[in-house]
């Protein structure tokens, strides 16, 4: 039996293999075309934009062949000095990365292109290079980031001409508008936002009837109508959703767009599930399953194959439910390894690399204002000076004259005095407020290589699922925490949300041994109340892997929100460990030392607060004892003018 099932799998894999060698009619033309042009054309920038095109008509059907005819567009844009044919090489690029699943190096390549486009004000270019950017944040997971850069490029696209003279003949503004109108829709789609993922949609499908030539208009309108299918499906109409994948079915089927095909069939095989026509959800699913081979998309050809072992078991067809099942794990497996975790995790770490270069460039253009701020005062005073002497010489004309210079000199003397002791105070909260920033955009890279390091041990000590789940909780994580940063103040509901998040992944970690408990006195509103983020996670942190990590019974982290005084919140963090003492001695025995960089960062930004606002935020740390003398837990307390 185990003989046939890998007889059948090798059977599929090479169908597969035959199929992605071909393409449609149409296809063949235009690349037909594209080679034609491309022999016949002596300018390097014509070329380099000529191989860009032709790799996005190989893309879906031979993506080997669509990154070697970018790589050579790039290196002749590089060649010629023509960076619009350089970027548009990277984003094709990184448009090919993303559908054969390799995010990190799409991202990557995404972010060449921009910086390549924004040096040379490329708005065009940059507006492309964010709209498929965008693609690949959805994908991940990363809705509201995806967003972000989508309303980027829509701006940018409002801003400026998109079809320059040197790009006209390799794009449409209808169709980029229309099938970036159709991604908006389709990431507020993933948040749940329905009635935005409607508007979107529906406008997507209004704009004018044109495409791209990898991207034919009919294709398009197949992409926008199985979204608004699917929003028919997640609202529970589910005829209506049958009347859109139909049409999108039919659309394709004219223009033999096998990708949107695929996709139609799959969603009619998952509202026929749904209505219990089990017949006819495997006549579709059997159907997508082809195709899904046909076009190269693995998560596609994930999605297909798990959808037919459950229709087989719901049918009770075991071996044909467990043959599916073992090409979907196959699948996963592919999508989701070791080694393409670990190279997103890199990606994930420069990036934040790059932020903290930004941060240092960013404080050496604050050096130069403040050096041509004292330049500026020197020769604000140099004129003092001047008017002075003057007020001087005149005096000795005319004593009338004398006193009532005098009088105005003084009071200019005093008014600027004023006003450079409010210049020096200003500089001082400033520098103050950059230091806060500098110590923010430190949590983060601290907070997020501690988190990193969970992720890799459980990934190592558990089976795929658990590491999968674990993984997913890490991206809201980090969603979260990024977030967080960019403003000086968040919520208290924001802050306890995060910290609930951060304690259901040690939670995980511990094997449930570890509980997380939040209690928020009546009357004082979460969602008021700010206070400085990140501020109570090392706290939690150290109580659990130095307070109950070496208790074989785990224990408890408690977090209190109480309101002692009306202008001030206190926040107890209570474990039930082995207290400080008891944790020194066996750190001190540890061949390894965690060290409690985040407690450090903590102190100083609560330092730098009150000097900043001229408050009286203070942390207390305090060792409790049982009724034995036993040690019985570490309990600190953190007091918030608010």
């Amino acid at each position: 039996m185990r003989a046939l099932r890998q007889y059948r799998w090798l059977s599929y894999l090479l169908a597969g293999l035959n199929s992605s060698l071909t393409c449609t009619f149409a296809q063949r033309q235009v690349i037909d075309s594209l080679k034609f042009n491309l022999a016949h054309s002596q300018q390097d920038d014509v070329r380099s934009l000529l191989l860009t095109e032709l790799a996005a008509n190989y893309q879906f059907f031979n993506a080997d062949t669509a990154i070697l005819l970018t790589q050579q567009a790039s290196e002749i844009a590089v060649r010629s000095h023509f960076p619009k044919g350089e970027a548009a090489a990277l984003t094709r690029l990184g448009e090919v990365y993303r559908l054969r699943g390799d995010y990190a190096k799409a991202l990557d390549t995404h972010f060449k292109a921009l910086s390549v486009s924004r040096k040379t004000n490329d708005l065009s270019e940059e507006a492309n290079t964010l709209s498929f950017a965008a693609i690949v944040y959805n994908e991940l997971g990363e809705y509201r980031r995806g967003l972000d850069y989508l309303f980027q490029a829509e701006r940018i696209y409002h801003q400026s001409p998109f079809e320059s003279r040197a790009y006209r003949p390799f794009g449409k503004r209808a169709a980029y508008a229309g099938f970036r109108l159709s991604n908006i829709g389709d990431a507020y789609q993933q948040l749940g936002m329905l009635d935005s993922a409607l508007f979107f949609q529906q406008q997507a499908l209004r704009m004018p009837s044109s495409g791209l030539s990898y991207i034919p208009s009919q294709g398009l309108k197949a992409l926008i109508l199985e979204r608004l299918a699917l929003i028919k499906q997640l609202r529970h109409d589910l005829q209506g959703a049958l009347v859109y994948n139909h049409q999108a079915l039919i659309v394709a089927s004219q223009v033999d767009d096998l990708l949107n095909k695929t996709r139609s069939k799959y969603q009619l095989a998952e509202v026929y599930a749904a209505l219990g026509k089990a017949d006819s959800g495997l006549y579709y699913a059997r159907g997508a399953f082809q195709d899904a081979q046909k076009v190269l998309q693995k998560p596609l050809l994930l999605s297909t194959s798990s959808l037919l072992a459950q229709l087989y078991k719901s049918k009770n067809q075991i071996d044909s439910a467990f043959y599916f099942q073992e090409v979907a794990s196959k699948v996963k497996d592919s999508l989701f390894s070791a080694d393409r975790f670990r190279r997103l995790q890199m990606f994930i770490l420069n990036e934040q690399q790059r932020s903290y270069e930004l941060l240092q460039a960013q404080e050496r253009s604050n050096s130069r204002v403040l050096r041509l701020s004292l330049l500026v005062g020197l020769a604000v005073s140099i004129l003092v000076a001047f008017f002075l002497w003057r007020s001087r010489q005149q005096q000795q004309r005319a004593n009338h004259i004398l006193n009532r210079q005098n009088e105005q000199v003084e009071a200019q003397r005093k008014a600027l005095e004023q006003t450079l002791d409010a210049l020096k105070a200003t500089q001082i909260q400033l520098i103050e407020k950059e230091r806060m920033v500098a110590l923010r955009a430190q949590m983060n890279p601290h907070f997020i290589f501690n988190c990193l390091n969970s992720i890799k041990l459980y990934a190592t000590e558990n089976d795929s699922e658990k590491a999968s789940e674990y993984l997913t909780k890490f991206s809201r994580l980090i969603r979260m925490v990024l977030e967080n940063s960019r403003s000086e103040r968040v919520t208290l509901r924001n802050e306890l949300d995060m910290l609930r998040l951060y304690a259901d992944m040690e939670i995980m970690r511990f094997k449930q041994k570890l509980s997380f408990v939040v209690e928020l006195e009546p009357g004082i509103d979460a969602d008021f109340v700010e206070i400085p983020p990140l501020l109570l996670q090392p706290y939690v942190e150290n109580a659990i892997w130095h307070g109950l990590m070496h208790k074989p019974e785990g224990g408890t982290v408690r977090v209190r929100a109480s309101q002692p005084q009306e202008n001030l919140l206190q926040l107890t963090i209570t474990d039930d460990g082995i207290g400080r003492a008891r944790a020194a001695e066996l750190r001190s025995k540890s061949a390894s030392h965690r060290k409690s960089f985040g407690l450090k960062l903590t102190s100083e930004r609560i330092t730098l607060v009150n000097q900043l606002y001229q408050t009286q935020a203070q942390v207390a740390i305090q060792d409790l004892v049982g009724a034995g003398g036993q040690p019985a837990g570490t309990e600190v307390i953190l007091q918030i003018p608010i």
